[in-house]
């Protein structure tokens, strides 16, 4: 015989039919589809006790969740503090020289450009310079053509640097009589403002173009000297707990690095202590 079940939109209205059913057919016997619906109710279902334990549960994941969600953007912010972000500016001269300015820098451009092209700098600044191009910083003028240099002149620093990657200079001397002195490629000119005194030499300043391209170079080099390219690369603070410290060297080339990947390669030769941007490099390992 086939029983036919009727179509019902879930397993309690079922059980409910089938006690219903069961109180028509037993007539003689003390039986009630609602006391055994409640019955079964009381045995197996578990909403009661399921219902207090959903709302402990969101009490709990809720305020956790909100935590960890505001955290995830604090802690992104916060690593992304001491992440490289280059200020270089490019600026393109209407000779086709192309200049980019680090930070705050400026560049001030000749009203006769075309027939005496002159810029004077404010800061830093790095030349690709196409055909003559005479440059003032400081009152202090270099003579240039063709050629490729760093120049840096910061009110903070006592010397003007010029490193040379191609090409050459022709700096003025004004303590000899507006000497022409000429630098070559691979080599530096260093000017110190209060004396007037010029020292040239060979670059040894591998990241002396760090702040444009976010490349820094480490080879064999005392923490003192890393201490100074990351303060200014990554505006932190770090000190050293005792000057034996400071000659520990290390080694390592990073390409627009977060600043923790280059403390680790540190920790390797040094404890670290690190608050905000405030750094202390403690003794050597």
């Amino acid at each position: 015989m086939n029983v036919m079940k009727p179509e019902l939109e879930n397993i309690d209205d079922f059980l409910k039919a089938k006690l219903t059913a069961e109180e028509n057919t037993h007539q003689l016997s003390n039986w009630n589809a609602e006391a055994g619906w409640a019955k079964y109710n009381k045995k197996h279902r578990t909403d009661k006790f399921l219902k207090p334990a959903y709302w402990l549960a969101a009490a709990v994941l809720i305020p956790a969740a909100i935590f960890v969600l505001f955290n995830i953007n604090n802690w992104a912010e916060k690593d992304s503090e001491f992440q490289f972000a280059s200020a270089a500016r490019l600026v393109e001269l209407p000779n086709g020289s192309k200049v980019w300015l680090n930070g705050n820098s400026e560049l001030v451009v000749s009203d006769n450009f075309a027939a005496n092209p002159t810029v004077t700098v404010l800061g830093e600044a790095y030349f690709e310079i196409s055909g003559k191009l005479q440059i003032i910083t400081g009152g202090y003028t270099f003579d240039t053509e063709n050629c490729s240099f760093n120049v840096r002149n910061l009110q903070s620093e006592t010397d003007i640097v010029c490193n040379i990657a191609s090409g050459n200079l022709t700096y003025w001397a004004r303590q000899a009589n507006n000497l022409a002195v000429a630098v070559n490629a691979g080599n530096f000119c260093k000017i110190n403002k209060n004396f007037d005194l010029v020292t040239i030499g060979i670059t040894d300043n591998p990241n002396y173009l760090a702040w444009k391209t976010g490349i820094i170079k480490f080879e064999n080099t005392p923490l003192a000297t890393v201490a100074e390219v990351l303060r200014e690369q990554y505006k932190v603070e770090i000190e050293f707990e005792n000057e034996q410290t400071q000659y520990c060297t290390i080694s390592g080339k990073f390409d627009n690095e977060n600043l923790n990947a280059i403390l680790k390669t540190i920790k390797q030769r040094a404890d670290i202590v690190k608050h905000g941007k405030q750094i202390m490099v403690k003794g050597n390992r």
